[in-house]
């Protein structure tokens, strides 16, 4: 088991692009999130379904803490992706040692691609 920090982006494109940007520029900034308790050898797919089953525009951007309340991205998938859809969650460095008192906490961001119209 792994744990996941999950911050769900609503709102319009530009509001879910306006938290994932300022997450990433804005110090000490405060937000809500879910706590998740997830099998490792679940996949990024299987995990994108439990938390939203309407998955097919849904994204995970990794957000990594790097001190003084400052934030960086890491990785990106999206449900699209085949190969990161049917990866295991420890084969992208979401297993067992992440996301445990023996690793860092897996900070995701969940954010919808927006439609074109």
């Amino acid at each position: 088991m792994t744990t996941f920090h999950l911050i769900r982006a609503t709102g319009s494109a530009r509001r879910q692009a306006g938290l994932l940007t300022s997450l990433l520029n804005i110090p000490n900034l405060s937000f809500d999130f879910e706590t998740w308790q997830v099998p490792c050898t679940d996949s990024v797919g299987e995990f994108l379904v439990n938390i939203k089953g309407d998955k097919e525009r849904y994204r995970l951007t990794e957000i990594r803490e790097v001190g003084d309340g400052t934030w960086e991205q890491a990785q990106h998938v999206k449900w699209s992706d085949e190969p990161g859809r049917v990866r295991r969650l420890e084969a992208v460095g979401w297993g067992a040692r992440a996301g445990t008192g023996n690793g860092r906490p897996i900070w995701v961001v969940l954010w919808k691609k927006p439609e074109r119209g």
